[in-house]
């Protein structure tokens, strides 16, 4: 059965790749510019958001986690200022969302999840989101989104600098660099970030009577950050890029509200390098990526006489071949991924390898008014052959401004090397989670260009069941991991999106809903309290507000988010109450001689002291603020 299912690709591969043998094709193709990068191309009806240049700006001195909780409706679990902070898309758990470094996985190895404080948005010039899950495309974690972070080369531009220095709350220190080099065979950038920080930040401490002001102790923050990254066009169809990423965290982690005592410390290093190839063809593309990635994570508690340092590496390749064949494009790929660890505590070194063959094929119909598109993956784990997983999508032009939305998929997550190894409680009979997941929407918006006002309305549907979800639970005075649950995800998302120009005035409103039900329908513990109840920390509703005002080289932005209620405890005992968190955004861009540019920037988060958490009884800060100066040279 599992060799049929192999089979099974390499025939769908085969029919789609050489049609033209097998239905007579013979017309001559004309020549096609494949410019778009072979890695970002999804299967039709899909859901992506991409970030546009304002909102790059406005938060590249933050980190990743910030951008996403202010301007994207994906649910964030953050631990405190530079702590831990994870995404949640869709009612899934952190590792359901998949992230991925110029099309190359790198969540963590261990722990399947992906720490967005430890992710620079000024380290890259392109950050999108992909909801839903696409298995086929991306591989195992994809289930409930996925985030793409982007280095994507600026030919042609010379010789060009920034330099930012922050200063905010709490001593909150920052420097950032980017040198960038181009001309019209050769792109190069280089960017440079440290940051410092105590966090000794004031809060409300809501686990004592009347919720009293307290200081948090100074937890130290260092972050050092070096990309290199560049692009060469070595023939005229032909360009290779190479990039280096390295990053050093140190961090105390903060007590909680109800830690008398606590003195933990982590660190956080990585080493990433990969190497990108890509030929455009006459009629497609060929692409080939190669990425190897070290990570150490070391922790110290000497209060509880924990001892912890892990040391993870990933080779991962990949190639893909696309194929143009009038208005049908196929696209097909091959993947294997390599990964090891060394739990320096606990004295063992698993692995575990991945191999994968998957395809797509897209067409187009009326006119190319209609997209389709069909697509499948096969992968094998340390040798055993998962379940077999596929999508289809449309999407269709009603009208120039109306479009139409339509996808099912069945997805996977091979269970992390802790949920298999770790000592005590990994088990390594865990089978992977796998579902279906069903999704529709629609967009509808104007002609920006025939017009000073511009109008956009998203509105998506989902429904996700996942079995086999994987959990921590005690079972003779020891947490494991078990195949447990039967979780059934769906909900609504909307965005609203109103742009009008007045002269030199611009004004700008942007609303972002999400409505999630996220209950766990089936568990193999007898009496579960919590079946046909929302899982844990899924908020119900989420919503981000933004009110923007240009004029020149002014901008100003007022955005409010709000956090549903989350719950603590599987039968609802337990919550944490909604809230709502209101801040401001401003910008002066200002001439300086010699085409040069400088940028002031202030902003000021949780405006009216909201009393809020993320994860239960973990502190978080009051009104502060982060202001500085950007400089662009342009020699």
């Amino acid at each position: 059965m599992h060799i049929m299912k192999i089979v099974t690709v390499l025939l769908f591969t085969v029919v789609f790749l050489f049609p033209e043998y097998l239905m007579g094709q013979t017309d001559t193709l004309a020549t096609v510019d494949v410019s778009t990068n072979l890695i970002f191309k999804e299967g039709a009806g899909y859901y992506t958001y991409t970030f546009d240049e304002h909102d790059l700006k406005h938060f590249e001195q933050n980190d990743l986690g910030v951008l996403l909780e202010q301007r994207s409706p994906v649910a964030i679990r953050r631990y405190g200022p530079g702590g831990l902070t994870s995404a949640s898309f869709r009612g899934g758990n952190a590792n359901h969302t998949l992230l991925l470094w110029n099309g190359l996985p790198i969540n963590s190895i261990t722990n399947g999840q992906a720490d967005l404080s430890l992710l620079p948005v000024g380290g890259f010039n392109g950050v999108q989101l992909q909801f839903g899950g696409e298995s086929t495309q991306w591989g195992s974690g994809a289930i409930g989104g996925s985030i793409h972070l982007q280095n994507k080369p600026e030919y042609n531009k010379g010789l060009q600098i920034i330099l930012t220095g922050m200063i905010g709350s709490f001593s909150n220190r920052l420097m950032q660099s980017r040198v960038s080099f181009s001309t019209q065979k050769s792109a190069t950038s280089v960017f440079v970030g440290n940051q410092i920080a105590k966090n000794n930040f004031p809060f409300y401490n809501t686990t004592k009577i009347d919720a009293p002001k307290e200081q948090q102790p100074e937890m130290d923050l260092r972050q050092h950050v070096f990309m290199v990254n560049h692009f060469q066009r070595i023939a005229k169809n032909q360009e290779v890029a190479v990039f280096y990423w390295y990053q050093n965290n140190d961090k105390f982690i903060p007590p909680t509200m109800t830690q008398p005592d606590y003195n933990a410390q982590q660190r956080d290093g990585m080493h990433k390098i990969a190497v990108q190839w890509k030929m455009d063809l006459q009629n497609g593309e060929v692409a080939y990526r190669s990425g190897l990635f070290f990570d150490v994570l070391a922790f110290n508690d000497s209060t509880q006489g924990i001892y912890s340092n892990t040391q993870s590496q990933t080779w991962v390749q990949d190639a893909q071949y696309s194929r143009e064949l009038k208005s049908y494009r196929l696209q097909i790929g091959a993947q294997l991924l390599h990964q090891g660890a060394h739990y320096a505590d606990l004295g063992i070194h698993p692995t575990q390898t991945r191999a994968s063959l998957y395809s797509s094929f897209h067409g187009q119909l009326f006119q190319s008014k209609l997209e389709w598109s069909v697509a499948g993956r096969a992968e094998t784990v340390s040798g055993d052959v998962i379940p077999f997983v596929y999508n289809t999508g449309i999407q269709y032009a009603a009208t120039p401004y109306l479009f139409f939305r339509l996808n099912a998929a069945k997805l996977y997550r091979v269970p992390t090397l802790n949920d298999l190894y770790w000592v005590p409680g990994g088990n390594p009979d865990l089978l992977p989670e796998y579902g279906y997941t069903y999704e529709t929407g629609l967009t509808l918006r104007n002609d920006p260009n025939r017009s000073t006002f511009h109008a956009l309305l998203d509105v998506n549907w989902f429904s996700r069941r996942m079995n086999n979800w994987i959990m921590w639970l005690p079972e003779n005075a020891l947490w494991t991991a078990q195949n447990l649950l039967e979780v059934w995800s769906r909900g609504i998302e909307t965005r609203t999106l109103l742009e009008r120009g007045f002269g030199q005035h611009k004004l700008h409103t942007e609303l972002k809903t999400n409505y999630i039900i996220s209950t766990q329908e089936s568990s193999t513990q007898p009496n579960d309290a919590a079946i046909g109840k929302q899982i844990l920390y899924v908020p119900m509703y989420t919503g981000q507000w933004l009110l923007g005002w240009n004029y020149k080289g002014l901008e100003c932005r007022w955005i409010s988010t709000y956090t549903g209620y989350r719950y603590t405890a599987s039968d609802h005992s337990s919550f944490l109450p909604p809230f709502w968190m209101h801040g401001i955004q401003l910008a002066m861009v200002n001439a300086l001689p010699k085409n040069h540019q400088m940028r002031t920037f202030l902003r000021v988060n949780n405006l009216f002291n909201a009393k809020y958490q993320f994860i239960q009884n973990r502190p978080m800060p009051l009104a502060n603020y982060e202001t500085g100066i950007t400089l662009y040279f342009n020699p």
